[in-house]
């Protein structure tokens, strides 16, 4: 058995919660969740990292990040993932350049496609993507390419 056997879950089979992870020296952040089973906050840069590829590439671009910080844990996977909207939305994580986020914690698809619905014309999948791209890359902070 693992030492992970002997921790206690806050929600049956896992403890999900949010983190933040940040390079302080380069002003660049990611705020994110994890809720999968098993999870644990113990696990955050030990045998978990992120999921985001996005995050990924820059890790091994830049390194490590020296900021990791559990922000909050959850008695439920709803719970945690609602949390991480409403940070991310008050953030405005999608509109600044010191968020490597690349959506607000909901589903980008589902988030389009009440936009698309409400269109005259619906919104097929392909133009929420485009869409999406095309409305992050109009904000004044987003008007030069994304660099690191």
């Amino acid at each position: 058995m693992s030492s992970k056997d002997y921790l206690e879950h806050t929600c049956k089979d896992r403890t999900p919660y949010t983190y933040l992870i940040g390079w302080s020296s380069l002003n660049k952040w990611y705020y994110g969740v994890r809720y999968a089973k098993g999870c644990h906050p113990s696990d955050l840069f030990v045998s978990y990292f992120t999921s985001s590829k996005h995050v990924k590439k820059f890790i091994e671009i830049n390194g490590n990040p020296d900021v990791v910080e559990i922000r909050k844990t959850f008695n439920s996977v709803k719970s945690s993932q609602t949390c991480e909207h409403r940070v991310l939305k008050k953030l405005n994580v999608l509109f600044s350049e010191k968020w490597l986020n690349l959506h607000n914690g909901s589903s980008p698809t589902y988030e389009c496609a009440i936009k698309g619905a409400r269109a005259k014309k619906p919104w097929k999948e392909d133009d929420c993507r485009r869409k999406q791209s095309s409305d992050r890359l109009k904000s004044p902070e987003r008007q030069q390419p994304l660099l690191w």
